[in-house]
């Protein structure tokens, strides 16, 4: 599990494995009971495959929520430092590379911003939509 400092950040990774729990058990039970009802095994696995991607994505959020809270009290506590320390504003990324300076080394204390992930979301909604096709597509064979 992650290792959280922030409160807040902890309680919602916790709100998100008991989602993940609740989910999984309740897709087994769904899956059973359609099974039960005399569902074809295409419908049932279909049912299960549901509740626990739905689980998954409500977990998910919660987990995504956490890490951003994480992250802004990180920001928070680095910026309160160095503004602390360094009353003088920090040198941006284009005056470093006016200077000269064209290193691609990130330093230590580097935090990284929305470009270093500007193609994550891409990937994340191809694989859901990758998904919902293989759902529709076994979902709905008879």
């Amino acid at each position: 599990m992650m290792n959280y400092t922030n409160k807040v950040a902890k309680a919602l990774t916790v709100v998100a494995v008991i989602i993940g729990l609740i989910v999984f058990i309740l897709g087994i039970v769904a899956a059973n009971h359609a099974s039960n009802m005399g569902t074809p095994a295409a419908g049932v696995f279909t049912s299960l495959l549901s509740y626990w991607f739905a689980g998954f994505v409500a977990a998910l959020f919660f987990v995504a929520l956490a890490e951003i809270i994480q992250q802004l009290e990180k920001l928070n506590f680095q910026f309160a430092r160095s503004s602390v320390a360094n009353p003088e504003p920090n040198k941006t990324e284009d005056t470093a590379n006016i200077e000269g300076n064209n290193s691609d080394e990130k330093p230590d204390d580097y935090v990284p911003t929305y470009k270093d992930y500007k193609e994550a979301w891409a990937w994340t909604i191809g694989i859901g939509f990758l998904f919902i096709i293989f759902l529709i597509a076994f979902g709905t064979s008879r």
